[in-house]
């Protein structure tokens, strides 16, 4: 019998928690899953007739939510605001790509993508001579000044590098 009135009991709080919550989410005051209707497009910085030495890819795909738009936030924001010059002259470029298009599925072997990535890639005379997948950003989400210096420190080794 006790057993029974424990399983009742938890059944009744997670039904009230779950009540709660979506309430809250409703209200805003919590962040809850985001419209996957969402259309995102794969968007490009950079200056033309430049070859860049780094690219920036931010890989999504078909799924989003407030953590991915984060994600892609976070990563950009850091960029804009360290490496203006270099988005200037043309040596940083930056890329958005659905990783879930059939176009783009060979950069999910190529870079070990299995979820939202950041991967910087350095070229030389137009080709990738090397790549680093920023698995970390998932880690550095939830505070994002660690994961903005995450990035820029990634960037800065990439574009100090010579190749």
């Amino acid at each position: 019998m006790k057993s029974k009135n424990t399983i009742g009991f938890a059944l009744l709080l997670f039904v009230v928690t779950s009540l709660v919550f979506m309430g809250l989410r409703e209200t805003g005051i919590v962040d809850g899953p985001s419209d996957t209707s969402i259309e995102y497009e794969d968007v490009v910085i950079a200056v033309e007739g430049v070859e860049p030495r780094v690219i920036a890819y931010f890989f999504y795909g078909d799924v989003h939510c407030s953590t991915c738009a984060n994600l892609q936030k976070y990563a950009l924001d850091s960029l804009q605001k360290n490496f203006s010059a270099e988005f200037d002259s043309g040596a940083l470029q930056w890329r958005t790509l659905n990783m879930d298009k059939s176009e783009n599925e060979h950069y999910v072997m190529e870079y070990g993508l299995y979820s939202k990535s950041v991967v910087l890639v350095a070229m030389k005379d137009g080709e990738e001579i090397r790549h680093k997948n920023l698995e970390e950003i998932w880690d550095l989400e939830y505070d994002p000044k660690l994961y903005r210096d995450y990035i820029r420190s990634n960037t800065q080794e990439f574009l100090d590098t010579e190749s």
